[in-house]
């Protein structure tokens, strides 16, 4: 019984994050096509509040966050507007879980009614090309949660490859073992 308490206590202080680190060298993906219309648009200091168009506006202030720290993001379009969007960090970015020296993507989503249509996996692939144009980066790390299993079919479709299980433990906004992604 105390020891149920105490796990319970634990619990309620420190989320265990359990992750699934894949990488990819640029030029080695596979052809990916959507399965609708779609453009993309960098997200910038202009255009960032349309993100509260797909989360009900709880990412804007994230979103200026990111953008004042140089991280790079990407809307996917229909129609011209938002369904999705997708981020990068470049070496030296702060993030929750990685020290970064070559290029993590995260922070995708893509609106559920959107969904099953090859958006994520062409947003991966748009966002690769235009970091590789712009910095010449040749490697490219993603983080999956070990149950997304939708991500995971995304990513592999790409071609990206398992490269290791990752615990993570935070508690207040600190992460107590980050992971450094090489060169």
């Amino acid at each position: 019984m105390v020891k149920d308490n105490i796990w319970g206590l634990f619990q309620k202080v420190f989320y265990v994050y359990r992750e699934r680190l894949y990488t990819i060298n640029f030029g080695e993906e596979n052809s990916v096509s959507p399965k609708i219309d779609i453009s993309f648009k960098r997200i910038t200091n202009e255009n960032y509040k349309l993100v509260e168009n797909l989360r009900d506006g709880q990412y804007v202030k994230e979103f200026k966050r990111m953008l004042d720290i140089g991280d790079f993001g990407v809307f996917a379009c229909v129609n011209d507007i938002p369904v999705g969007y997708g981020w990068a960090k470049l070496e030296n970015s702060r993030d929750y879980f990685y020290i970064i020296q070559n290029c993590y993507l995260c922070r995708f989503f893509v609106s559920s009614e959107y969904r099953g249509l090859s958006i994520y996996p062409c947003l991966i692939k748009n966002i690769m090309c235009s970091i590789n144009k712009k910095y010449r980066v040749k490697k490219f790390y993603i983080a999956v949660e070990h149950k997304n299993t939708s991500s995971i079919y995304g990513i592999n479709k790409i071609g990206f490859k398992f490269l290791q299980e990752n615990f993570f433990i935070r508690s207040c906004k600190i992460t107590f073992n980050k992971f450094q992604l090489r060169k």
